[in-house]
């Protein structure tokens, strides 16, 4: 105990002074933990049934099997009300009225005086059967999907090819049109050229072939050259067009620069736009210019043709060139060189036969049909 005064009041203070001791918080708690069994009150069966989750499922339950009662009870009130449907009469009944018997019996003669279908001789033709008797179940049959008959393409293909591999003149000569008028000319060319089958890769039909009296083909030789054939549509079967096939002309090209013909002669070409002026064919101010080379062989010296550029000719010419664009330009054209002519390449373009170099009618031959 401690015990002190104040000088100036004279008051007494008293003091306990104590051994300090450690805080309670900082004593560890030590929980004691029972491992003895300890039962929950009441019984476990009471526990259960005050379940929450128990409550709601026994409540639907019950609501659902109170709906069931109920649709089968109005099941069966519809059933036991509802009127019952009459039987019907029998056919002992109906023979029991006179009034029904003699509706019967008008029937039957009715019946009886029709007539029975008869069948018929004549054979059913091809195609869907629509009709069927009617004591019998309708049958329906289908013509085959296979049609053997060859398509006009693959006739004219089929020639064409059998034209190719002909080794002979004579045998060639039975698969070109109008062969009576072009045997001579055929057989002065297979003099100077070589005859025998022609070896080649495949036959393409043109696609651009809207023609009705000919096809056209592209025949691909083993070196890729293809050669343009076509294939005449005649009564007698499809004809091979020799003459465009090996483009005939009245004169050999070479011949025909190196003679320098003033008559017009035939000639079957590759045109293309040209701008050669020189010599008598100077003025490019009246006259246009094609560049003309042989339809058989197009690495050849060319040809320049001219014309009056205000002509009818030199209008459709200049058309025709306009629309083939860089594209070569087939025709048969007769070409004639003027008078006195020093230069072996330009002449007159004196007619064009044809866009093209199929002539319906085979032109008479001046040079090598001779």
């Amino acid at each position: 105990m401690l015990q002190f005064a104040g000088r100036t009041s004279r008051v007494k203070h008293k003091a306990l002074l104590m051994a300090p001791t450690p805080p309670t918080d900082s004593i560890p708690f030590k929980a004691e933990v029972s491992h003895e069994a300890s039962n929950f009150p009441g019984d476990a069966f009471e526990r259960m049934c005050l379940d929450p989750e128990l409550i709601r499922t026994r409540r639907q339950f019950m609501v659902g099997a109170v709906c069931v009662v109920a649709l089968v009870i109005g099941l069966a009130v519809m059933h036991f009300t509802s009127p019952r449907s009459q039987p019907e009469e029998t056919s002992a009944d109906v023979a029991e009225s006179p009034a029904s018997a003699s509706v019967m019996a008008k029937t039957e003669a009715a019946v009886q005086s029709q007539p029975r279908p008869v069948a018929s001789a004549v054979p059913a033709p091809a195609g869907p059967s629509h009709a069927a008797s009617p004591s019998s179940p309708m049958r329906i049959t289908f013509r085959s999907a296979t049609d053997t008959t060859p398509r006009p393409a693959d006739e004219s293909q089929g020639a064409l090819e059998s034209f190719l591999k002909a080794p002979t003149v004579d045998e060639k000569l039975a698969l070109v049109h109008d062969a009576v008028r072009v045997e001579p000319a055929m057989r002065a060319y297979y003099q100077k050229h070589q005859v025998g089958a022609l070896s080649y890769s495949h036959v393409e039909r043109h696609p651009q072939s809207l023609r009705s009296d000919f096809a056209e083909f592209r025949v691909v030789l083993t070196d890729g050259t293809r050669k343009f054939a076509a294939v005449m549509t005649t009564p007698e079967g499809p004809r091979v067009d020799w003459a465009s096939f090996v483009a005939l002309g009245d004169l050999e090209w070479e011949q025909m620069r190196q003679t320098r013909p003033t008559k017009p002669v035939l000639m079957r070409v590759l045109a293309f736009a040209g701008d050669h002026f020189s010599g008598s064919f100077s003025d490019a101010r009246t006259l246009s210019c094609v560049r003309f080379v042989p339809a058989e062989n197009p690495t050849a010296a060319p040809v320049y043709g001219y014309v009056p550029t205000t002509s009818d000719l030199g209008r459709q010419i200049a058309t025709w060139l306009s629309s083939s664009g860089s594209d070569p330009l087939p025709l048969t054209v007769k070409l004639s060189y003027p008078e006195k002519a020093v230069s072996h390449d330009q002449a007159w373009i004196a007619e064009v036969v044809v866009p093209g170099w199929v002539t319906l009618v085979s032109p008479p031959t001046t040079g090598e049909g001779e």
